[in-house]
């Protein structure tokens, strides 16, 4: 798989905002895209992230 963006910062400034949520997160790449599933240490925010 090979990724490209137009611009770096989209991908930089998504995963810094998710960062600030979660403390750990698993991605899944496939064909269609990347899919980050994640829940924050006190289990009430779940983030589901898909670009």
């Amino acid at each position: 798989m090979k990724l490209r963006f137009a611009d770096a910062r989209t991908w930089r400034y998504a995963i810094a905002a998710i960062s600030k949520i979660v403390d750990e997160a698993s991605y899944r790449f496939r064909e269609d895209g990347i899919r980050l599933r994640a829940i924050d240490p006190s289990r009430i925010v779940l983030v589901d992230f898909f670009i």
